[in-house]
């Protein structure tokens, strides 16, 4: 049996009041014993909530809607480049299907037919953008 684990936990939300239950949570394990085990809980990063241009938004799900192309709107909590972008200039993300729903690992692949998907929107919604 292992005398010592180590692990990090990614907690992402669109309400900053639920991040921070989720916080508290968390915390209130570092309090705690089980069967002789403590809990050493250390936040190692932070960082804001990102929160896309609403009407580009709009353009991404007319865009998808006028294409006949399924689609829902999530809030990932992703970051990429889009995440310090945003800070500049109205961003916002177009997300395609992935085998699985892998991502971000060497099994990760998305078909040809949900990629050129995902750049129709893209087109649609950037072309919406350029007449705004």
């Amino acid at each position: 049996m292992p005398d010592y684990a180590d692990f990090s936990i990614d907690v992402r939300h669109k309400d900053p009041d639920a991040l921070a239950k989720v916080l508290a949570v968390v915390k209130s394990c570092g309090e705690k014993e089980w069967a002789g085990c403590k809990c050493e809980v250390t936040k190692a990063w932070n960082r804001d909530t990102v929160y896309w241009d609403k009407r580009l938004v709009g353009y991404v799900e007319e865009s998808a809607t006028e294409c006949g192309i399924p689609h829902m709107s999530i809030h990932s909590g992703a970051g990429h480049d889009a995440q310090f972008a945003s800070y500049m200039l109205r961003t916002t993300m177009i997300f395609v299907q992935s085998k699985d729903g892998l991502s971000h690992c060497e099994p990760e692949f998305s078909s040809v037919k949900h990629c050129t998907e995902g750049a129709t929107v893209m087109l649609g919604a950037v072309l919406k953008a350029d007449k705004d």
